[in-house]
């Protein structure tokens, strides 16, 4: 007699398991990695660009295709032929100003957020 209540406990920890309704399992981590570039030309502030993405690495892609491949005119070329100063440029954050961060700037992060239900 006594199989039978440890065979319907198995078989109820099983259904339990794969209703995913297991009384151990933690919620997975939801996270997405977001873009943001800040940017003033000239005494002139532009629009703020968000991005969001699934993963690290393809906001990372983002960024650097943002600051190196993007326009006729890339924001590198455009910060070299200006004479900016490259403060920090790094895989989640690329800082360049002019003599005056106000009126000449740019600045592109990546942040790490997670999603909240």
């Amino acid at each position: 007699m006594e199989r039978v209540p440890n065979l319907l406990q198995s078989i109820a920890e099983s259904l339990a398991t794969i209703a995913g309704k297991t009384a151990d399992k933690k919620p997975q981590e939801k996270k997405v990695w977001v873009f943001t570039a800040e940017q003033a030309w000239d005494g002139e502030v532009a629009d703020v660009i968000v991005q969001t993405f699934a993963t690290e690495q393809t906001a990372q892609d983002y960024l650097h295709d943002f600051v190196y491949k993007d326009g006729d005119e890339t924001i590198a070329e455009y910060v070299k032929k200006h004479d900016w100063e490259v403060e920090q440029d790094e895989p989640w954050l690329y800082r360049a100003s002019g003599n005056d961060y106000c009126s000449d700037h740019v600045e592109c992060t990546i942040t790490e957020c997670e999603i909240k239900e």
